[in-house]
């Protein structure tokens, strides 16, 4: 099947009717499978300052994308809100039923509560708006040589103006070092 499928999207883009072909993923064992096969020019899957396990350039992800040649397109890198410390610990947010985040541990009490101390060093030093925020956790992955493009979510215009808001922003080595050094404390 994927075989067929790849031969397909070659197809298409040979046609002129899509522009790159991509491939998501979720473990590194599926992606080392899947890739040599569907040979994407993307690779797409979550990445944010709390986990760059694929974007790190000598992780097996990273070695992969090297070797091929691809680069990546990040989902979730406010890490669902997580990052614009908007969740409050002693009122976890709760999900309608079905919603993926619902039994997420991310977004339990304890994690809430060990992420307050964490963000609080961010805030001093980048900044405590959530525009602040947004610009330094997006300008983070974006800084991976790997990384071509982030897709934060948005549900309104204010959610966009803060994902733009960090468009300038630059974060130094030190910065970066900084921002790991917090958030793996």
């Amino acid at each position: 099947y994927l075989d067929e499928a790849a031969a397909t999207m070659d197809a298409l883009v040979q046609e002129g009717k899509v522009r790159l072909k991509g491939q998501s993923g979720y473990d590194f064992d599926s992606l080392s499978r899947a890739l040599p096969v569907v040979r994407p020019s993307v690779l797409q899957s979550w990445a944010n300052a709390t986990d760059t396990k694929f974007i790190e350039p000598d992780s097996p992800t990273g070695l992969l994308m090297a070797e091929m040649g691809i680069t990546y397109v990040a989902f979730s890198p406010l890490a669902q809100g997580i990052l614009l410390d908007k969740f409050d610990p002693e009122n976890p947010p709760k999900f309608e039923e079905g919603d993926h985040r619902q039994h997420n541990a991310k977004f339990q009490k304890e994690n809430l509560l060990a992420m307050k101390p964490k963000m609080q060093k961010l805030k001093e030093r980048f900044g405590d708006s959530t525009e602040a925020l947004a610009g330094m956790a997006l300008r983070f992955v974006l800084n991976y040589p790997n990384v071509s493009a982030v897709i934060p979510g948005f549900r309104n215009e204010r959610q966009v103006a803060c994902n733009l808001a960090g468009a300038n922003q630059t974060l130094s080595y030190e910065d970066m070092d900084f921002i790991r050094e917090t958030l793996n404390a």
